[in-house]
């Protein structure tokens, strides 16, 4: 097994590459029944501190609070979408900040005036999409 040059990752952790060289990958024989692809595979292997902060990240992602604190940012991301279908939100249309304030300010003005209007009118709430291939399933269930 050969070790590449120590280099670091794009979210900063320090890191080392390693791989079979493709002469040696071929010569085990075993090549086709582990991957289908013919290029090189690399296992990239994170130093110590890297390693135990990513396993602590997904074991926080299980605990209550994160999903929690994550279905609010689940909300902030769908009045931000809701903000780009209704105004555009992603581009300004004006130079210097004042203006490009006033703009948000009059699409967050816009924003509660639509969800005014739907609870008044009692519209429902939009369900979470189906994709095609479960659409399908259902469809298929029905005959």
């Amino acid at each position: 097994m050969s070790f590449g040059i120590p280099h670091v990752i794009i979210v900063g952790f320090p890191s080392s590459t390693s791989a079979l060289p493709p002469a040696t990958a071929s010569l085990a024989g075993s090549r086709a029944q582990c991957v289908s692809s013919s290029r090189s595979r690399a296992l990239t292997i994170r130093e110590r501190p890297a390693y135990e902060a990513a396993v602590s990240a997904r074991q926080r992602q299980t605990t209550e609070a994160f999903k929690q604190s994550y279905a609010r940012r689940a909300g902030i991301e769908g009045t931000l979408s809701q903000g780009v279908r209704i105004g555009d939100l992603r581009r300004t249309r004006y130079i210097g900040l004042p203006k490009t304030r006033l703009l948000h300010l009059l699409i967050a003005t816009a924003l509660n005036m639509v969800r005014i209007a739907a609870w008044l009118t009692e519209a429902p709430l939009a369900q979470t999409r189906t994709p095609p291939f479960v659409a399908l399933g259902k469809a298929a269930a029905c005959y």
